[in-house]
């Protein structure tokens, strides 16, 4: 699949992937903090952002979707970031394509299967949200304000909304579609060798995605590993606290 994706800066390249119902557009401020040193790719993963939709939607097809970018951009190596989805992704495009992987950056996330029925009840949450008859993005962060969604998730959802000169509303993601795979993409890491790249794995302090037990499991798949918990940030750490996020990430990949 020809993925959709957002270019920045000069140098090696970094790529950032987002979670589920992101988008580049959500990554181009942390982004361009980077630009100056690396070349940045920000691509929209399938069903999501500006990118194509289709009914098959798992690790496998997502992993050849980013091979396929990486060839037509003549990228033989990069650095990866991963949030969430994009997180299990990055894992998994590093032990399906180990050679075109340099670093790795796996934020809030673990390698386990998680439930998907909470996702489940947040995704009937959205598609019970009325959108079609908002005019602007002021009606818009009203009701996204009345249904008291996280901060991130909210800020996430606004910039999914797109309003078309016809005044047609509409989601970007394919709602129907990531709701109907969800336990695909909530199952498990699965690694056919332990994994060699520097890898470091960030999360949230007040986020339940990865606790001492995911740690320990998450130890025994990679050989150079580091970890950074940002103790007050959720699982939306690179909204909560942006500076921190950026530091750290900088600081790992110039070691």
């Amino acid at each position: 699949m020809n993925l959709f994706f957002r270019k920045y800066g000069s140098g090696n390249p970094l790529v950032f992937l987002h979670g589920l119902l992101g988008m580049s557009d959500h990554w181009v401020s942390i982004a361009r903090d980077f630009e100056t040193d690396y070349t940045v790719y920000i691509p929209d993963l399938r069903n999501h952002g500006r990118s194509p939709h289709s009914e098959t939607f798992n690790y496998k097809v997502m992993c050849d979707d980013l091979n396929e970018m990486f060839e037509q951009n003549n990228i033989t190596e990069a650095a990866i970031i991963g949030h969430s989805m994009g997180g299990k992704l990055a894992m998994q495009f590093t032990d399906a394509f180990p050679d075109s992987v340099k670093q790795l950056v796996v934020a809030d996330i673990g390698i386990k299967e998680y439930p998907s029925k909470p996702f489940e009840e947040l995704l009937d949450r959205v598609n019970s949200m009325n959108i079609n008859f908002l005019k602007n993005r002021r009606q818009a962060e009203n009701i996204l304000a009345g249904m008291k969604f996280e901060k991130g998730f909210a800020t996430l959802l606004l910039k999914n909304i797109i309003f078309d000169a016809k005044g047609t509303v509409c989601w970007k993601f394919d709602l129907n579609t990531i709701r109907m795979n969800l336990k695909e993409i909530h199952r498990s890491v699965h690694f056919k060798k332990i994994l060699a790249q520097p890898t470091l794995f960030i999360y949230g302090g007040q986020s339940d995605f990865i606790g001492n037990v995911d740690v320990l499991e998450i130890k025994r798949n990679f050989f150079n590993i580091d970890f950074v918990k940002m103790e007050h940030a959720t699982h939306w750490l690179h909204v909560d606290d942006p500076t921190t996020f950026i530091t750290e990430i900088k600081a790992f990949l110039k070691t």
